[in-house]
């Protein structure tokens, strides 16, 4: 059957795609999967485990603070790097799937001094290869968000980054579960040179992530049926609250809340693998599949979270599920039984994230095209922080535990949770 033709403002016909048959959008999630599923590979719980292991073995005093150190460097690199990867993406705003072509070079360059790095159990050559993958990641964030906001209309945001956030997912569940595979043949236990077999395994992941990276393309101009869509939605907008437009208050509402959580998000998302390493004494193989259970949870609630904005708003389901996050955190830092916590913790995990996809379309929202890159780079500065408070969090293991810290997280995101509230009279209840 032929596909309805509609018009644009011109009475010109037109015909839309199906967002998910776009071949960026396949592509993009196809990236994001791989993308996902390379890094939480190489750089996931069996990369700390191995960390703190080999620490403990060359005698470091604080072996905590080495992990969260490693992951700071992470933080400030992309905190180098953001404005001018966001800048260099609206200067080339028509030649965006070009720089994901050539960030490909730094992520074999990454590979290759990762590998280097972790065969020699050289712990600080460690520091030059996470900084230079965490440059390609932080490109590769960028371009993909902007990218992939450029190839769908406009009402399609919400349903694509939350198909983009659960994929993503997906990916980072997949990595934990092949290394539990791995685990079963090479042994499971945290024993530093099979743990070194094992996440150099993971670089073989990186061929597929460079073939999807090169074969993505630059969208063709949007139509104006497209641009007089995106012009009503950010009409919504351009209504003043104390003498300012919503366009921006409700973006650096948003960020500046995004800080605050990723703040509390760094000192502990780290330490969770450690501390049922270090507290229950489980595994690598059953911190594995804990963390892959996780991301599969929160796969799930990202689409539930997307399906209850269909009944009570957007900003309304986002804030729920997060301070239902905020009460499992606080649940789990109290537990003392494995079982109850493990369960508590997937909840907690699934709870906090869902929101994210939605919070992002909001920001969309608010901006032309053209500022996309730099507000994408702007957006990156959440996972910046989370990096890096990482060292500030490993301090606070060392010096009192790992529930110590959850609790200070949990009030982070109770702060967090506390300036996004004015966001609720601010934008549309329901996507326009």
């Amino acid at each position: 059957m032929a596909q309805p033709l509609e018009t644009d403002g011109n009475g010109e016909a037109f015909l839309e795609t199906p967002v998910f048959k776009i071949l960026n959008v396949t592509l993009l999630l196809w990236q994001a999967l791989l993308g996902m599923l390379f890094t939480t590979f190489t750089l996931g719980p069996l990369f700390d485990g191995w960390l703190l292991t080999l620490a403990k073995e060359q005698h470091y005093p604080q072996p905590n603070t080495l992990v969260g150190s490693v992951e700071s460097v992470r933080g400030v690199t992309a905190l180098l790097v953001a404005v001018p990867t966001g800048m260099l993406t609206d200067k080339f705003a028509t030649s965006r799937a070009w720089l994901l072509k050539m960030n490909c070079i730094l992520l074999m360059a990454g590979i290759v001094m990762l590998c280097l790095a972790i065969l020699n159990d050289a712990v600080g050559f460690l520091y030059g290869s996470v900084a230079v993958i965490a440059t390609y990641n932080q490109m590769r964030t960028v371009c993909t968000n902007t990218l992939l906001a450029d190839s769908v209309p406009q009402k399609h945001l919400v349903e694509v980054t939350s198909a983009l956030s659960s994929i993503s997912l997906v990916g980072a569940s997949l990595g934990p579960l092949l290394q539990c595979l791995l685990l079963l043949f090479l042994g499971d236990v945290w024993d530093p040179v099979k743990l070194r077999g094992s996440l150099c395994a993971g670089f073989l992941l990186g061929i597929p992530l460079l073939a999807v990276s090169v074969a993505l393309q630059d969208p063709q101009i949007a139509s104006r049926a497209a641009n007089q869509e995106e012009a009503v939605v950010r009409a919504c907008y351009e209504s003043r609250v104390c003498g300012v437009k919503r366009k921006w208050i409700v973006p650096g509402i948003l960020q500046f809340a995004g800080v605050i959580y990723g703040m509390g998000a760094g000192m502990t998302v780290r330490f969770f693998p450690l501390f049922f390493k270090e507290d229950y004494g489980f595994s690598p193989l059953w911190v594995n599949l804990i963390i892959a259970m996780s991301r599969i949870f929160t796969a799930g609630f990202v689409q539930l979270c997307k399906r209850m904005t269909e009944r009570v708003g957007r900003m309304q389901a986002a804030l729920m599920y997060d301070f239902c996050g905020i009460l499992c955190l606080l649940l789990f830092a109290q537990l003392q039984n494995p079982w109850l916590s493990v369960i508590c913790f997937l909840f907690r995990t699934a709870f906090s994230n869902a929101s994210f996809p939605i919070e992002q379309a909001i920001i969309f929202e608010c901006v032309a095209s053209k500022h996309r890159g730099k507000l994408s780079a702007i957006q990156s500065i959440f996972s910046i922080t989370w990096s890096g408070s990482a060292a500030f969090g490993g301090w606070l293991a060392d010096s009192h535990d790992y529930r110590f810290t959850f609790l200070f997280t949990a009030l982070l995101y109770s702060i967090g949770l506390t300036i996004d509230l004015p966001v609720l009279a601010m934008v549309p209840r329901y996507a326009q």
